[in-house]
């Protein structure tokens, strides 16, 4: 059973490209992505909903996306996207934390310095790590480091396995995966960060409980509108991926005015498209696969 959290997501990693995307995917992938929407309903709830509207419009048109007529009493379908706000954040802070580091190393003559991070809101505390790291010369690079972990486990060295994997876990926490001196006589003092495009995945929990509030009210409309409508969110994960190992934990509440939550999301190895759904209530994710055709990997 393949689950997800709220607020605080997973460890699992997300993949995320450093151009900016639209906050709304256009018309053509919102229907792409309902078509997707209808085809798991009619697989995982036994009807699929027909007689399909389209509305998202001031008042007073209706500002969900879709409705559909049937079966009774109808349904209404909110669309939204998450990834691209995340981006945006995370690059922000990058090039703030950029601009800081190169300072230090031009001030100290720390020469040229290169860092991987994942995107994160620890920014505060990433710059003295990294500063103390450049200032003793000390290179990290956490893949090693579990490396190193699994070897002390196997020579039964309970003290320094402890050691290393707390030492991961920090770094993973704080958003660094690697850090590394480039060769050269350090007539240059620079530093580079490069976003190794990993998001910790409570910051998708955080964007995917932002959705569920910010298309709570606009499912509610949908459903005083026609009494008894059933009401439905889906999230893509636009230009995303996550780890399929990392995603065992419990789904997002709902609020009354959302009866399922769909996700569409890419797996981070084979680039295999997937779905999870929940309705309210759910104490943990189902699955949907075969219905995700292609879909346009960023919104329009």
């Amino acid at each position: 059973m393949v689950r997800l959290p709220t607020r605080n997501l997973f460890d699992a990693l997300m993949i995320l490209p450093l151009t900016y995307a639209r906050a709304m995917p256009d018309h053509d992938v919102e229907r792409a992505l309902a078509d997707c929407f209808e085809a798991a309903v009619l697989t995982h709830l036994g009807a699929a909903p027909n007689g399909r509207e389209e509305h998202d419009g001031p008042p007073p048109r209706l500002r969900v996306d879709f409705t559909y007529s049937t079966p009774a009493p109808g349904a209404a379908l909110e669309i939204s996207d998450i990834a691209w706000r995340l981006r945006r954040a995370a690059n922000s802070a990058r090039d703030r934390l950029e601009d800081r580091l190169n300072d230090v190393a031009r001030d100290e003559e720390l020469g040229e310095w290169e860092a991987s991070l994942t995107a994160t809101d620890q920014v505060r505390k990433l710059e003295p790590l990294i500063a103390g790291l450049m200032q003793s010369g000390e290179e990290i690079d956490t893949h090693e480091l579990e490396n190193e972990a699994i070897e002390a486990i196997h020579a039964n060295d309970q003290t320094t396995y402890r050691a290393l994997t707390d030492r991961v876990r920090q770094l993973n926490a704080l958003g660094l995966t690697r850090l590394w001196k480039e060769p050269g006589d350090d007539h240059g003092f620079t530093v580079g960060l490069f976003m190794s495009r990993l998001l910790p995945a409570h910051d998708l929990g955080n964007g995917l409980a932002d959705r569920i509030d910010a298309k709570s009210e606009v499912l509610r409309e949908a459903r005083q509108d026609q009494p008894g409508r059933v009401t439905h969110l889906l999230v893509r994960v636009t230009d995303g991926r996550v780890s399929k190992r990392d995603l065992e934990t419990p789904p997002p509440l709902l609020p009354d005015s959302i009866d399922y939550l769909w996700v569409i999301l890419r797996i981070l190895l084979n680039d295999e498209a997937r779905g999870l759904w929940i309705r309210r209530g759910d104490a943990a994710w189902s699955e949907f696969a075969e219905q995700i055709g292609p879909l346009p990997e960023t919104p329009g």
